[in-house]
């Protein structure tokens, strides 16, 4: 049953693939080609470094670790979780996820803008030790930042008081984005030229007006289930993921990664009330945007997660996705395909049908009867 369950999501993701224009090359990670794959945190206890071996088990080959610039301290010991992935996992990729309070500046309650020359000026140190350092550790696949669209579009209208445009929002808010990341971005190209810069980003409406924005698109959509009087939005992940592979697609990215839903423990906002998923509903999510040319699912998140749900559901779902990324990767595995007749089966002869074009009858071989 297992054979054959892989093997139908193995065939119906390639018979996407081949339906589009588009078609996303690997990341590579060590020098080989490398599908990110995981639910975004390492651990199932807080606090604990280590990488659950049930999730190591299923495939998760990526982890995402923060690092706070403005206190040594506490970076130090940032430093060190990286560092220690590095000695003890060599085969786990570390996404950094920069600390937007760090790079922006804080202009009024739940509302950031882009840091002045000054206080630029006064961080930049600080960032670029820790670029240097964490090259260092050899094993950073990229940077990232969280939703950076939620955190600024509060101040895009104060922003273009200084910086006057006829564009429509989504094209406003992104120039504001590049100009809120720029230095970033230099940063990253001058002292970690390896690196990706793969951002989050929340909306799709964003996607396809930079290309300056990201290396690697990491898209991420939530969708509700349907119930406490709520309708249902699974549907906004496919329009989502054909979003991020289109503006992939038009700006030559190699690829983009997708965060899907990965968790039952978040009683707040939409969410509030909301039933878990299904099975059905997280292989949907996750599988979704591979067939869309997604080369890597970051869930989120384990630690949103009560070890039940994710042993029931989120471990099965990442162990299907493991088993297909051999052939998600263009390797030759004709040898684990099978096929066999297990069941009488009748031969049927077709209906003449309607030629092809020129000689394509020959090429394919295709005979009326």
């Amino acid at each position: 049953m297992k054979k054959t369950l892989c093997l139908f999501l193995l065939l119906s993701v390639l018979a996407l693939w081949a339906g589009t224009k588009y078609q996303p090359k690997p990341l590579t990670f060590r020098g080989k080609p490398f599908f990110m794959l995981g639910n975004m945190d390492s651990r199932m206890e807080k606090n604990r470094r280590s990488v659950h071996p049930v999730l190591k088990g299923c495939g998760m080959n990526t982890v995402m670790c923060t690092v706070d610039l403005a206190n040594p301290e506490k970076y130090q010991s940032d430093l060190k979780e990286i560092q220690w992935f590095a000695r003890n996992c060599p085969d786990m990729a570390v996404i950094v996820d920069l600390p937007l309070d760090y790079i922006l500046l804080n202009a009024e309650k739940k509302k950031w803008g882009s840091a002045p020359p000054e206080i630029r000026k006064q961080r930049l140190p600080a960032i670029e030790k820790a670029l240097k350092d964490l090259r260092a550790c050899g094993n950073v696949i990229g940077y990232s930042i969280d939703e950076l669209e939620n955190r600024v579009h509060g101040t895009l209208e104060t922003w273009k008081k200084s910086h006057p445009s006829k564009k429509d929002m989504d094209s406003a808010l992104t120039d504001y984005m590049e100009a809120c990341t720029d230095w970033i971005i230099a940063a990253i190209r001058k002292h970690h030229p390896e690196a990706l810069f793969m951002p989050i980003q929340a909306w799709w409406t964003t996607y396809d007006k930079s290309a300056k924005l990201y290396d690697v698109l990491i898209a991420d959509q939530y969708p509700v289930t349907g119930d406490q009087k709520k309708n249902p939005t699974l549907y906004s992940v496919a329009y989502d993921a054909q979003q991020a592979a289109a503006a992939s697609e038009k700006f030559n990215k190699r690829c983009f990664v997708y965060m899907p839903a990965g968790f039952n423990v978040l009683n707040a906002g939409v969410w509030k009330g909301m039933r878990e998923y299904t099975l059905e509903e997280l292989r949907y999510m996750w599988f979704t945007p591979v067939s869309s040319g997604a080369m890597g699912i970051l869930g989120w998140r384990q630690r949103r997660c009560t070890n039940d749900f994710a042993f029931r559901k989120i471990f099965l779902v990442m162990n299907e996705i493991k088993s297909l990324v051999p052939w998600l990767l263009g390797k030759n595995m004709d040898n684990q395909v099978i096929s066999r007749a297990e069941h009488p089966f009748t031969e049927y002869k077709v209906r003449k049908r309607s030629r092809m074009m020129g000689k394509e009858d020959d090429e394919f071989n295709i005979r009326p009867v």
